[in-house]
């Protein structure tokens, strides 16, 4: 078995149905990629942040909630910072819900109980 699909089996078990998004968040935290979970209440978007967070130890800031203004606030934290940021959740942000609804109309990904199909 591929050791990926072995990484998301392993973690099914602790967190159903969550293996895929747990396993592709810490795939592009690792590589220094972004990438953005959308999806509506309940599809474990906290939980993957929250284990991510966890696997990643000192790598990794998770910020529960952030808007472009708070970035000010911790500009200092990140400058020069080389690990992996979480935001939980960037909703009351309207500038970036536009663009959000925007690309996800165009999107050909769609979100079923956190699975990317």
């Amino acid at each position: 078995m591929h050791k990926l699909l072995s990484l998301i089996k392993q973690i099914d078990k602790t967190h159903k149905g969550l293996g895929a998004m747990i396993t592709m968040n810490l795939i592009c935290a690792k590589a220094k990629m972004c990438i953005i979970n959308v999806s509506p209440a309940g599809c474990g978007k906290s939980v993957t942040t929250d284990a991510v967070t966890l696997m990643l130890g000192e790598q990794a800031h998770k910020y529960t909630s952030l808007t472009l203004a708070g970035l000010k606030n911790i500009s200092k934290e990140l400058n020069q910072f080389n690990g992996h940021i979480t935001i939980d959740d960037l909703g009351s942000e309207k500038r970036l819900q536009a663009i959000w609804k925007r690309n996800i109309a165009n999107s050909h990904l769609r979100c079923d109980k956190a699975r990317l199909i």
